[in-house]
């Protein structure tokens, strides 16, 4: 395990009821990868600014979300090809607490927009096909990817900024499989882009810098090989400088 019981203690703890659902469901996300070896360094340092997010199950959360595209990647293609109003579709499943969401991610002017509703697996093809008829939506949806890690997340006290730390990454799909668990991916959300966050300052003197990083778009690029990935060059050369390469297995 990257991070334990004894590094947790030295944080606060925020119950998860106590905050707005909306919180920052509409926000600016800055993200960084680094390796493993750095967490413990890095999020002692922002014990004194940030609590741990309790939602009743533990504070480490298992997640499992199963991505869906067109046959041809369009969702993929879209992103790889940096359309400005472009979007994800997924289900994920919050495993410690037994409930699972189906959400749309939309990339609009630099935010990120997201709708989600709860319900069961099995309305899952329901749900599907009412985003399919809102958005004049012609072409068949599949699955494409299923990713698994795990999420501990912190809240600044001030309340102004949510930061995401996922650790333990695999991907795979039907008898394929992939891992990156030597790194860690750190996601702050805020309203608006601060790079005066105590956070950018620690991540900074580390020299990690704010990186590209979608897990579905490492994904299919780790899952399949044949696909356009030009746009992943920059991230695959940052992951083959920290001995970092998909785990294909």
């Amino acid at each position: 395990m990257i991070i334990n019981n004894t590094i947790l203690n030295n944080f606060g703890i925020v119950d998860n009821n106590l905050l707005p659902d909306s919180m920052l469901i509409n926000r600016v996300d800055s993200k960084f990868f680094f390796h493993k070896n750095d967490i413990k360094d890095i999020i002692l340092q922002i014990a004194n600014d940030y609590s741990i997010i309790d939602y009743g199950h533990g504070l480490i959360n298992n997640y499992l979300t199963e991505y869906y595209d067109t046959e041809d990647f369009l969702f993929y293609l879209n992103h790889h090809n940096k359309k400005n109003n472009r979007l994800k579709l997924r289900f994920r499943s919050y495993i410690n607490s037994e409930i699972d969401y189906f959400e749309i991610k939309r990339k609009k002017n630099g935010k990120t927009l997201k709708d989600r509703k709860k319900l069961l697996k099995n309305n899952l093809d329901n749900q599907i096909e009412n985003f399919k008829s809102k958005h004049n939506f012609e072409v068949e949806i599949e699955t494409k990817l299923f990713t698994q890690f795990n999420r501990i997340t912190f809240v600044n006290n001030s309340k102004t900024e949510r930061v995401t730390l996922d650790f333990n990454l695999n991907f795979f799909i039907d008898d394929t499989k992939s891992n990156l668990s030597d790194i860690c991916v750190l996601e702050l959300k805020q309203e608006r882009l601060n790079r005066n966050s105590n956070l950018f300052s620690i991540l900074r003197n580390k020299n990690i810098r704010k990186s590209k990083f979608s897990k579905y778009f490492v994904g299919v690029n780790l899952l399949y090989p044949n696909i356009k990935n030009n746009a992943f060059k920059e991230t695959k050369l940052k992951l083959d400088k920290m001995n970092l390469k998909g785990i294909i297995c």
